[in-house]
């Protein structure tokens, strides 16, 4: 793992790397790949674990009935709607993820 920091990403902006990962999901800490990860419901690259955490990972499920289309599909969907700032949104809301996300860094 690398020795300064294992995050590669900003939580709150797209995945601009992600770290390499075999066809087991085992990630590679030493092979950082540039952009996000693409969703393929083959290779699981979060550690599943027992208990209340395995709840969480019930995305496994859809994709398992509908394949990466759907997961990819709304990260694309996602993304359009972050650059055209927000439509259809309720004016407090847009005005909050304005605030968040848009304002400039004085």
């Amino acid at each position: 793992m690398p020795a300064n920091n294992p995050i590669l990403n900003n939580p709150y902006e797209e995945p601009v790397a992600h770290y390499a990962t075999n066809l087991s999901g085992e990630l590679d800490y030493e092979r950082v790949m540039p952009d996000r990860r693409v969703f393929t419901p083959d290779i699981q690259s979060v550690p599943v674990r027992s208990g209340a955490q395995s709840e969480l990972l019930e995305i496994n499920e859809a994709a398992a009935d509908y394949g990466d289309f759907l997961v990819n599909l709304a990260r694309r969907e996602v993304k359009q709607w972050r650059l055209a700032t927000y439509p259809n949104t309720t004016r407090v809301t847009k005005e909050l993820l304005h605030y968040w996300f848009l304002r400039s860094s004085a």
